[in-house]
């Protein structure tokens, strides 16, 4: 069950996440190196909400203890996070004594751990002097050890590869060979040469396609009154076709209005603001399908609009598609009107948003494409049919933010478990200091 999550949380869009895939199972502990830890607890988080697991989980303890261990393992996530910021309010830092503390009796309380001395080990003790050590030094990255240890390839690994290796001349040598890359380095900069200008006739205009390419062509059916779709791959010989579902559902709304002889170009990948990437395939190179979660703002097109009131629901990618003149102004099944040119996104939604975080649902929650019953009755109230496909047309600029989503392994079909952004994971641990001084309920 964890190797699936693992293999199933190393297809998604937020890059962050840590790594989740281990071959040799979680539970031993061996051969896992410090920062790894963090993806085991991921792992078993996901395994405590997760159908087929939970249902495992509750053969063996209670309901009761399982929330305990859900609340642990989303607070030791997110205060790993907390600790790992640039920069910390000092009032939050100083009230996170108090929180710290009380995580630390959750862990003994909770993990009733019996092996050699039980909960009497240092590091139970340690965390609970963080917060004064941060008032005298800063937020932990001042006093982290890792960049230093990493510096150590380029400052002193490397240089030393280009000496003689003779154990009388080593250390000198190495100094040597340190100081004169920094003269070569100070001198380049001195001279302000740019090694990757290109001429302006080299300069293009950015390409639209990413990944593979692919090629929707309309033509003229047999009896000249219904248009008829082919589809082709361009860029490799890829021989797995997207699901006839979303093919029929654009010639039904979109392709069938277009003139014989159109050609719609579209493909697999799409970068948002050089940061985020998004893949839609139906084979990853030559394996799984690989169809990126992301969040789409619904609200309308008000940049000022603040976060609260924005309307941001997760929606999984099928294919990026490009929107030509001619399909500009094309009412699509009545739910949208294709507004301009560009590149979007098919889509296929969740009805609503997911819910917003709370305790047991800081960082994993549950989602489904499949409408539950309020929201059947909400659809009949607007008039909507209860079998329609929550398939959307957007243009990609809709996209808010990455989020990962892997199917509920024992639930139903469309059945979902998202892991919410991993910049988000901080504040889990906020809202627990602000929690632990009254500030939340």
């Amino acid at each position: 069950m964890a190797r699936r999550i693992g293999r199933f949380l190393s297809h998604q869009s937020d890059r962050q996440l840590p790594r989740t895939y281990f071959p040799f199972g979680v539970t031993g502990g061996t051969k896992l190196s410090g920062h790894e830890y963090q993806g085991v607890v991921l792992v078993v988080l996901i395994m405590c909400v997760m159908e087929e697991s939970r249902l495992m989980f509750l053969s063996k303890i209670s309901v009761t203890v399982l929330h305990q261990w859900i609340r642990l393992f989303e607070l030791l996530l997110g205060w790993r996070y907390w600790l790992k910021k640039a920069s910390i309010p000092r009032l939050e830092v100083e009230q996170s004594q108090l929180a710290t503390q009380n995580l630390m009796t959750m862990f003994k309380t909770t993990v009733k751990r019996k092996h050699g001395n039980g909960s009497k080990f240092p590091k139970l003790h340690l965390p609970c002097h963080f917060s004064e050590n941060m008032i005298d030094f800063g937020v932990i990255a001042n006093v982290d050890s890792g960049p230093p240890e990493s510096n150590h390839k380029p400052n002193a690994k490397a240089p030393s590869q280009h000496t003689q290796m003779r154990a009388e001349s080593f250390e000198v040598q190495t100094a040597q060979r340190y100081v004169e890359n920094l003269i070569i380095d100070f001198a380049a900069d001195a001279l302000q040469i740019d090694t990757n200008a290109v001429p302006k006739s080299a300069v293009v205009t950015p390409d639209l396609f990413r990944g593979a390419r692919f090629v929707f062509e309309v033509s003229e059916g047999c009896e000249g009154d219904t248009n008829v779709v082919s589809f082709e791959w361009k860029s490799k010989s890829i021989s797995e076709p997207y699901h006839q579902q979303y093919t029929d559902w654009l010639t039904r709304h979109v392709f069938s209005k277009l003139t014989p002889g159109t050609r719609v170009q579209g493909c697999t990948e799409h970068k948002r603001h050089d940061q985020y990437l998004f893949r839609a395939h139906p084979a990853y190179r030559g394996h799984n399908q690989w169809h990126d979660w992301a969040t789409f703002d619904w609200s309308a097109s008000n940049t000022e609009e603040s976060s609260e009131d924005r309307v941001c629901i997760p929606g999984q990618i099928v294919f990026f598609l490009e929107v030509t003149e001619e399909m500009v102004g094309i009412d699509v099944g009545g739910e949208m009107t294709i507004p301009s040119t560009g590149l979007f996104a098919l889509i296929e939604s969740l009805e609503n948003p997911l819910p917003h975080p709370a305790r047991r649902t800081e960082l994993v929650v549950k989602g489904s494409k499949c409408l539950t019953t309020q929201q059947e009755k909400k659809r009949r109230l607007d008039g909507r049919s209860v079998r329609a496909s929550n398939l959307f047309l957007v243009p990609v600029e809709s996209i808010d933010q990455p989020i990962s989503g892997i199917p509920n392994l024992g639930g139903r079909p469309g059945d979902f478990v998202f892991v919410r952004p991993v910049h988000t994971w901080s504040d889990c641990f906020s809202d627990y200091i602000a929690m632990c001084h009254g500030g939340m309920v």
